[in-house]
């Protein structure tokens, strides 16, 4: 989850009431938060009770940007189509293992012609 996050400080509750905003969007399933900022779609109100924290649902989305900071769209061209399941693992790194190395587009196309096969 969120690199240099400090959890330990809100483990010792410095603050009465804490809070959680955008740093990591899904819950801590930590006691020491009380509170989550999210929206309907990060946050279905059918999987509440997956979550540690009280969810205080912004109406319209809880992510405030601009145009201004849009991402590259080129990157889009690496996706698999909207149809494809591609095999994946979100489980967590080994706790003191080395980094995983970065996507190479020429896995990322193989991966996406097994998926079309």
């Amino acid at each position: 989850y969120t690199k240099g996050a400090r959890n330990e400080i809100f483990a010792m509750r410095p603050a009465a009431v804490q809070l959680l905003y955008m740093g990591f969007p899904a819950t801590m399933a930590a006691t020491y938060i009380d509170y989550m900022v999210s929206d309907h779609v990060v946050s279905p109100p059918e999987l509440e009770w997956a979550y540690g924290e009280r969810i205080i649902r912004m109406p319209h989305s809880y992510f405030a940007n601009d145009h201004r900071q849009a991402y590259d769209t080129r990157s889009l061209r690496l996706l698999p189509p909207a149809e494809a399941v591609l095999p994946a693992s979100f489980g967590p790194a080994l706790p003191k293992g080395p980094p995983p190395p970065p996507l190479d587009p020429a896995a990322v196309h193989a991966a996406r012609a097994v998926v079309a096969a």
